[in-house]
């Protein structure tokens, strides 16, 4: 590919944010450069601004033979342009300069990175080490949110992570899915705890059930699917002046022991993923058994297609196992220095435990009016038979404080109206 040049158009009338993509001329050597076109509005828009307030510099590539064609094919021709990004000399004063209209371009900058995203992108960062599923202590989820989870979507999710299943004497190490984790194994011998409060826990909250709401989201179809499978376990907010609040969390660890000392090493992710197929991705499988681009630059399990439904973000924080030859880094820090939002181990649930699913949290709001219907009745016929000593005395309050009773009692339903 040949490096272009990009020059800021200032003083375009027609696009304040216009960018010119230029060649150097071949045939000098004054620097002259000979104009191939401008960058798309939708890129120029965000690309200008960065550049222009000095957080970023940029510079492109593109292919000879389309420039050529588009040079002599006319002005409406399109080359395909690799767009490369550098800090620029306001980089370090990002945070203090940054205005709303560089905000904007920011996202823009962020979502037009081409890359592997939901598992396969998570497959590509830790697929840099080696975890040995050996030395595994945990490995959980906490999410607010947890959406159709299912076999499938467990492995998945879990193969990425760089679960392993134990070599196989019926199977080859040629065979493409050899030693890859199964939907099969990870229904025998799951892999994942999935860390979700009990309604008990959300009926409990400071606040009440209210808060909780608005911010869980645990189907009852799912809840189903997975009470028989015991990995369930309870959020408990850490540290402790936390509980009684709900959490809007969605971290995940997976931790192993080190051998030698009482060390650990894994990685946290933290960020926006919900745990759910729709923000992870969705394995579809390749009917004609081709691998895309993408799926051939992981080292993935199957020969599928990913579909992300969800724009997510979140950052992986990994400790690499530090044993080489038996050589520890006594420096190094290890995952323990790493605070979870969630007390670990998180309690399993037991028997009669629930998530606190929508119909839960339904349910319990309705016990719990009824409840106070039937308090505030009672409270109603207790005042309705007052004493015979003191019928005479007070029968003259008696409907100012009926009145006033009728009245607390009639807010209260259409607060309860209001809040459901």
């Amino acid at each position: 590919m040949s490096e272009i040049v990009l020059r800021r158009n200032l003083n375009v009338p027609a696009d304040v944010n216009a960018v010119s993509i230029l060649v150097p001329n071949p045939d000098q050597f004054s620097g002259d450069c000979i104009q191939l076109g401008f960058l798309p509005i939708n890129v120029a828009k965000w690309v200008s601004p960065l550049w222009d307030s000095g957080f970023f510099r940029f510079s492109g590539y593109v292919y000879p033979k389309e420039a050529l064609a588009a040079a002599l094919g006319g002005s409406n021709r399109k080359v395909h342009l690799i767009l490369h990004v550098a800090q620029g000399p306001c980089f370090p004063n990002m945070m203090s300069l940054m205005q709303t209209e560089h905000v904007l371009a920011f996202c823009s900058l962020v979502a037009s990175i081409q890359r592997c995203t939901g598992i396969w992108r998570l497959e590509e960062v830790l697929g840099q080490y080696k975890w040995p599923d050996s030395q595994q202590s945990d490995f959980i989820y906490g999410s607010s949110s947890v959406g159709s989870v299912n076999a499938q979507f467990l492995a998945a999710f879990s193969a990425a992570a760089g679960k392993r299943s134990p070599e196989l004497f019926d199977s080859e190490e040629s065979d493409p899915e050899w030693g890859c984790w199964s939907a099969s194994q990870e229904l025998i011998n799951p892999s994942i705890k999935i860390i979700f409060p009990t309604i008990e826990r959300v009926k409990n909250a400071w606040n009440g059930i209210l808060p909780s709401r608005r911010i869980l989201c645990f189907s009852e179809k799912t809840w189903q699917r997975l009470r028989s499978v015991g990995i369930l376990h309870d959020a408990i907010p850490h540290p402790y002046d936390r509980v009684g609040q709900p959490m809007h969390v969605k971290v995940a660890c997976r931790r192993f022991q080190s051998k030698t000392n009482a060390s650990s090493f894994g990685w946290v992710y933290c960020g926006s993923h919900n745990f759910s197929a729709a923000a992870w991705g969705r394995l579809i499988s390749n009917p004609f058994g081709l691998k895309s681009k993408e799926t051939e630059k992981t080292n993935t399990y199957l020969s599928s297609r990913l579909h992300v439904s969800n724009y997510e973000l979140g950052i992986i924080f990994t400790f690499p196992p530090t044993e080489t030859k038996g050589i520890t880094n006594k420096d190094s820090k290890n995952l323990d220095d790493i605070v979870l939002p969630f007390v670990v181990p998180a309690p399993k649930y037991g028997p009669t435990d629930r998530p606190a699913t929508a119909r839960a949290m339904s349910e319990a709001v309705a016990e719990l009016a009824g409840l106070e219907r039937d308090r505030l009745i009672a409270e109603e016929l207790i005042e309705e038979i007052p004493d015979e000593e003191e019928e005479a005395v007070e029968a003259t309050d008696y409907a100012a404080v009926e009145k006033e009773e009728e009245k607390a009692y009639a807010e209260m339903l259409w607060n309860q109206v209001d809040s459901s």
